[in-house]
């Protein structure tokens, strides 16, 4: 029994269907292929924690030698804007006109 670690693993019911979606293995091909590093299953699981969970992106920068806090940030106006949490009164795009 493979032990699951995080909650996005794939159950065997899952893999089982998933499993007979992947390509071939290279080293199983005609023209042959070195032996994948990692098994296959826990490559799938680690990208469906990626997409569960994201990714932290100061373990991503202390990694590369940078500074862990990001330097530039973007926001959408309108997607700050048109939350459930700004008033009516201020989700307007355009900031208001002072004389």
């Amino acid at each position: 029994m493979r032990p699951c670690r995080h909650p996005s693993d794939t159950s065997a019911a899952q893999w089982a269907l998933l499993e007979r979606l992947l390509p071939v293995p290279a080293c199983q091909t005609p023209t042959g292929g070195r032996p994948g590093k990692h098994d296959r299953r826990d490559v799938v699981d680690a990208i469906r924690y990626l997409v569960a969970n994201g990714c932290a992106w100061r373990a991503i920068r202390l990694r590369r030698g940078r500074c862990p806090g990001a330097v530039t940030l973007i926001v959408d106006p309108q997607s700050v804007k048109g939350a459930e949490t700004v008033s009516e009164a201020t989700r307007d795009l355009d900031p208001p006109q002072h004389p």
